[in-house]
């Protein structure tokens, strides 16, 4: 009686989530072997958290034979990777995957790597939050919508490095090396003290709405940052860009409705500043030394001088 009742507890034990003392399930390769970390979560990859809770990686991850290594499909999941990586083992394509509907997912303080089409997929989840991860190596570094990421280093992805869909705030994070763009925001948003550099294409990207302040872009394939209409870009330090080819090289491209202010904007391949039409307003900025030299255009199209702009070694523009 006293040993069915020990197999009875072992099997009860087997099939219960691994969690800490401090009540945060664990996860490591030998977890994912087993299943059963939360319900419906089958034997190997991918690893389905499916209750709302925190998780903590105890070791390296390598996914193989799934669509994705790790799947969030419940509200309030935080995953703390704990310094370590998730990677693809082979013909994986996501890192880590919040399915539609969700909300609040976090995932910290880790590596994911090598996923075909994105690292880090939140794209289709309500307020994701994305802190001091490292994506290197994916399609896309990281993909995500009305989402607050900072202390992330997309670093030689495939795509962009950091993709945001809607209303995001990027801030303190790096895309460096990426094949696309750097940091591609699609609607509104935050670009904030970040660094983008040697991307393929523009450094920092926003399609209409966003702000880009206080941040370093530079080395990148066309455009240091590229401003769709309505945006605001200000303090940041803007050089070296247009690495590339094409006509889209300047330092900073701004569409109609653009505010440009008080940036450092020097040794770009074509000229400092290329604006859509008088609509765009521009004070305080220093140009110097881009579209060939100081003696060259600095400002390019028809802006609206508003005056204590520098422009080489001649009035603006």
């Amino acid at each position: 009686m006293k040993n069915a009742f020990r197999v009875a507890l072992a099997l009860l034990l087997l099939a219960a989530p691994a969690e800490a003392v401090d009540g945060v399930i664990e996860i490591n390769e030998a977890r994912v072997a087993a299943g059963g970390i939360t319900p419906g979560d089958t034997p190997g990859y991918p690893v389905l958290l499916s209750q709302p809770g925190s998780y903590r990686l105890t070791g390296n991850l390598v996914a193989s034979g799934a669509t994705d290594a790790l799947q969030i499909s419940a509200n309030d999941v935080e995953l703390d990777l704990n310094g370590f990586a998730v990677s693809n083992g082979g013909g994986v394509s996501y890192g880590i995957v919040a399915l539609p509907g969700t909300s609040n997912p976090a995932v910290r303080n880790g590596t994911v790597r090598d996923f075909l089409s994105v690292g880090v997929a939140l794209q289709t989840a309500f307020a994701p939050v994305i802190l001091d991860v490292v994506v290197v190596g994916n399609g896309d570094g990281l993909r995500c919508g009305d989402c607050v990421v900072r202390g992330v280093r997309a670093l030689s992805n495939n795509l962009s490095g950091i993709a945001c869909e809607s209303d995001c705030e990027v801030r303190e994070s790096a895309a460096l090396g990426n094949a696309s763009e750097g940091i591609l925001l699609s609607a509104g948003g935050v670009v904030d003290g970040c660094v983008s550099t040697g991307n393929g294409l523009n450094g920092i990207r926003a399609i209409a709405g966003a702000t880009v302040t206080g941040s370093t872009s530079s080395g990148n394939g066309l455009a240091g940052i590229d401003a769709g209409p309505g945006c605001l870009v200000r303090g940041n330090s803007v050089h070296g860009n247009g690495t590339g080819a094409g006509p889209f090289r300047s330092g900073i491209i701004a569409a109609s409705g653009c505010a440009v202010l008080e940036n450092s904007v020097r040794g770009n391949a074509l000229q400092g500043l290329s604006a859509a039409d008088a609509t765009v307003g521009y004070t305080g900025n220093v140009f110097t030394d881009n579209n060939t030299g100081d003696a060259a255009q600095q400002v390019g199209g028809l802006a609206t001088d508003l005056g204590q702009n520098i422009c080489g070694n001649h009035a603006c523009p």
